[in-house]
Formats: C-alpha cells, structure tokens, sequence
C-alpha cells in the first residue's frame, strides 16, 4: 500500500508538469525557442530495490543544494511571459522583451532554471525523466557574467537526478555555485534587471508527500 501511494503521489506531481505544458506560448520575435534534448537515461529509482542500491541513488535536493544561496522572490502581478514544459527560450536583451517578466511556473517535480546575462536570458523548463540538460545546453551561449536561478523540483530519486543534471551542465558552463540561487517555489519570473518575482497564488515547491 505505502508503494501504490508513493506511485500515485509521483504521478500526480508529474501531471502537475504536463498541465501546464498544454498551452503553447507563440514565438515573440527575437528570440529562440529550443526542444530540450531527450533524456537516454532511466529512472535510478526505477531499477533500484533497498538497500542494495542505495550507493547509486543521487543526492538529496538538500544535498545538492548546500552552498547554494536561497532567495526570496518578491511578489508582482506583472504580465509574464511563459517557458512551457520540456523547452528552453533564450531571448537578446538588446531586442524585444515579450514581457514585464519571463520564467516558467508548474515545475513540480520537474526543475527550471533561468539564466540572466547582460546580453541573453535563457529560461528553461526541465521535465523529469525525459530531459536532458547537458546536451540541451551545451551548445547555448549563455552570456558572460551570469546571476542563475534554480526553482521546483522535489525530494523524488527522479527529481533529485535531474536537479543533479543541471547542477553539473551548468558546471561545465563554467558557471560557479557563488552565481546560483535557489528558489523554493514551483514558479518563477526574472525581469531584465534579473530581480525575482512569484504571482501572489505561487506555491512552495513540491517537497512534502501531500503533492
């Protein structure tokens, strides 16, 4: 029984991803809209059983997150421009601004990240299990002299992987822990200044099992 809750509760907080994905945002010029690279790996939680693979699972999110600086988004009602699920947009700030703000919300288990820039903000919303972060960015130019934001994610094996992926895409960036934040909330938006912000109804991201 405690099996068949974890398994309802880990397909609830995927549809909480896959809600969102539903709407597509429309191209805004000047700007450039990427499908994430799928994931060829499988789920770690899938193949492991007890104790016996305990080595392989990945690190908690409080892990991954240690040095990593927690931030406290202010809250707007501004327009937003929206990263739907499984892609990543990376806009010039030297052309059109598509709105007051630009991130992704719903991220649940899934993770998102936004990328700031003097010359480009990238925002990305990773989907768990079938994102692949490395090769999504590898060939990005993110911009030098970055300010990174983290948000969603979950206490799941399959979450804790993926967060682990960006974590280490964003290491071969060359982008240092000091340039990440962490937000805690299942949404977030940056304007071109790279302030945080939430919508007033932004809830804390998914880290009890009542998601």
């Amino acid at each position: 029984m405690g099996r068949m809750n974890g398994m309802t509760r880990t397909v609830g907080a995927l549809l909480i991803c896959a809600i969102t994905a539903v709407a597509q945002t429309p191209a805004v010029k000047g700007h450039r809209i990427i499908k994430n690279e799928p994931s060829g790996a499988l789920e770690t939680a899938a193949l492991c059983a007890g104790a016996v693979c305990s080595a392989a699972l990945p690190k908690t999110r409080a892990e991954q997150l240690a040095g990593i600086t927690e931030v406290t988004p202010s809250i707007e009602t501004q327009a937003s421009y929206r990263v739907d699920a499984q892609k990543t947009e990376q806009f010039d700030l030297g052309s059109s601004w598509p709105a007051p703000r630009v991130g992704s919300s719903g991220t649940g288990p899934c993770v998102g990240m936004i990328v700031w820039s003097p010359q480009t903000v990238t925002a990305s919303h990773f989907w768990v299990g079938k994102d692949d972060p490395k090769s999504t960015l590898q060939p990005l130019n993110l911009g030098s002299d970055v300010k990174v934001y983290l948000f969603g994610g979950d206490d799941s094996h399959s979450s804790n992987q993926l967060l682990g992926s960006v974590l280490s895409a964003l290491k071969e960036k060359g982008i240092k822990v000091s340039q990440i934040k962490y937000s805690p909330t299942d949404a977030l938006w940056i304007d071109k200044d790279a302030t945080p912000s939430i919508a007033p109804t932004t809830r804390k991201s998914a880290s009890s099992p009542g998601w």
